[in-house]
């Protein structure tokens, strides 16, 4: 519930300062939040555009990521 509420509060500057914890997220052992962090960090990358070459490849490799509670479609 938080990650989809901070997707839809973000500011530059929480994106910013949030940056850090969520691309540490990609890596969660649970598939939701994986998706989830995925997503918030698409709308944080939006506001703040600077944090992309941060997270750049762990995003690639989500986004290629088979685990059935990953999947953004579908």
């Amino acid at each position: 519930m938080a990650l989809n509420g901070l997707s839809h509060i973000v500011t530059p500057e929480l994106a910013r300062d949030l940056a850090p914890e969520l691309i540490a997220m990609l890596n969660h052992s649970r598939p939701h939040i994986r998706k989830r962090s995925v997503l918030a960090l698409y709308k944080a990358i939006i506001r703040y555009p600077d944090i992309l070459p941060q997270c750049m490849n762990r995003l690639r490799d989500k986004l290629d990521d088979s685990d059935d509670g990953t999947q953004l479609l579908g």
